[in-house]
């Protein structure tokens, strides 16, 4: 019989540095960087990382999901020296699609292309079962996280608030396990805090990683209940 493997505690960084121009939706676009940072991250719980807009919780997020440059750093997964080659290989930027951030598509004349569209959330969550060959069915994930039918037929441009549960739901379906928000301040909170509280416990209760820059730490305490805090300031 074969044994199961042990559950992942904890992801150490020695010394993280990276930066570039971070994309924090309707805050615009900020250059930032995080230089020689050491923290921890546990897994399977919130990790609030707590500095004012520009000291580098954005640089943290955009980096661990291969937004921005990684510079430098030792990565270790349990003790065990790992690559961001493969961190990026299980983070997700939550707000993002299959897509990321790229403009909409065009032809190779600058044109926009109506032929070539792109696919609305629920074909990116099928197609996010079909290749990460989940065990769960497309409405499954969709009813998770509390998306409702008319909105999944949409891109995820177009569906305003939505976006952020829309997007980790595609992330699930590809079978991400470290989902990253970007930097958020006390006001984004309030406004999208029901539904960032709903889509963590959703997240932690199924053994993934959340990461949430935001401005105070009160704010990551109305989150969650199981968090852990990296304090920027």
């Amino acid at each position: 019989m074969r044994e199961e493997a042990a559950a992942l505690e904890k992801i150490v960084f020695e010394n993280f540095s990276a930066g570039g121009t971070c994309k924090i939706f309707h805050h615009g676009i900020v250059n930032e960087w995080i230089q020689d940072k050491s923290f921890e991250l546990h897994i399977g719980i919130l990790n609030g990382i707590i500095g004012e807009f520009g000291n580098g919780g954005a640089a943290i997020s955009c980096g661990l999901t291969g937004n921005v440059r990684f510079y430098g750093g030792r990565i270790y997964v349990d003790d065990k020296e790992e690559t961001i080659s493969a961190i990026l290989k299980t983070s997700w930027y939550v707000g993002h699609d299959i897509y990321g951030s790229h403009k909409p598509l065009f032809d190779i004349y600058g044109t926009r292309n109506p032929l070539l569209r792109r696919k609305s959330i629920r074909e990116q969550i099928i197609a996010g079962v079909k290749a990460n060959h989940c065990d769960l069915s497309a409405d499954i994930i969709q009813n998770m996280f509390e998306l409702s039918e008319p909105r999944v037929g949409r891109s995820i441009k177009y569906v305003s608030g939505v976006r952020w549960k829309a997007s980790i739901a595609i992330g699930y379906a590809y079978g991400k396990k470290i989902f990253c928000y970007p930097w958020m301040n006390s006001y984004d909170v309030k406004l999208f805090g029901e539904q960032i509280t709903k889509s963590i416990k959703v997240l932690t209760d199924n053994n993934c990683t959340v990461i949430f820059p935001t401005t105070k730490e009160e704010n990551i305490l109305k989150l969650s209940e199981k968090f852990n805090i990296i304090n920027l300031n």
